[in-house]
């Protein structure tokens, strides 16, 4: 007997130190971003419905924006990434009062057709009809604590295919590959019979300081 509770101890403690699954909170709700490569830009989010994080902060100049375009068989791709600058709100679902510690953006759009009416060089502009439904990578990531605890957690949140969005780009120059000088889009993630599986979703674990 002795030998089998020597045996149990460890194996029940070795449990205990598994970690938790993560936090899960599942919404609905809407992205505003207006950004560009020389100042700072703003990135909005709402949550409609469901659960997840919303914010309203002023991110960095855009770090490495590219937008690539194909004319005689339509097709762009625009890529950027940013990092939080400063923070005028940010709420999580469930945590009450938090402090936003730092938080990235990601994003990688492809569409399969847009519209350039002035011509090479100019604002290219594009709508969720000429986004790929599987085309897009929208993610933001980071740190936050709770403001009555001195835990310290890492999210990211993926948003689904959009039911609604519109968007312009400014490119650098004329070229088919170019620099990106400035980017606004407004996206809606809404649940329609048409885009079921449209949600923002968002994924929490506790992690070290």
């Amino acid at each position: 007997m002795k030998y089998f509770i020597g045996l149990l101890i460890p194996f029940a403690l070795a449990l205990s130190a598994d970690p938790l699954p993560p936090y899960v909170l599942i919404g609905t709700g809407k992205l505003t971003c207006n950004i560009s490569s020389q100042k700072d830009g703003l990135q909005r989010m709402d949550i409609h419905n469901g659960s997840g994080i919303s914010f309203d902060v002023d991110v960095t100049p855009i770090i490495d924006g590219i937008i690539k375009l194909k004319k005689l068989k339509p097709r762009l791709n625009y890529r950027f990434t940013s990092n939080l600058s400063k923070v005028r709100s940010f709420e999580v679902t469930g945590f009450g009062p938090v402090k936003l510690l730092n938080m990235q953006t990601k994003v990688s759009i492809n569409a399969h057709r847009f519209s350039q009416p002035a011509g090479p060089g100019t604002s290219v502009s594009f709508t969720s009809n000429d986004m790929d439904r599987k085309g897009m990578y929208v993610e933001f990531s980071g740190k936050f604590i709770p403001s009555d605890s001195k835990q310290h957690f890492a999210f990211r949140t993926i948003l689904g295919p959009p039911t609604s969005a519109n968007g312009s780009i400014i490119p650098h120059d004329s070229n088919d590959t170019s620099r990106i000088m400035a980017k606004r889009v407004v996206v809606e993630i809404e649940k329609t019979p048409s885009t079921p599986y449209s949600t923002i979703t968002t994924t929490i674990v506790e992690t070290d300081p």
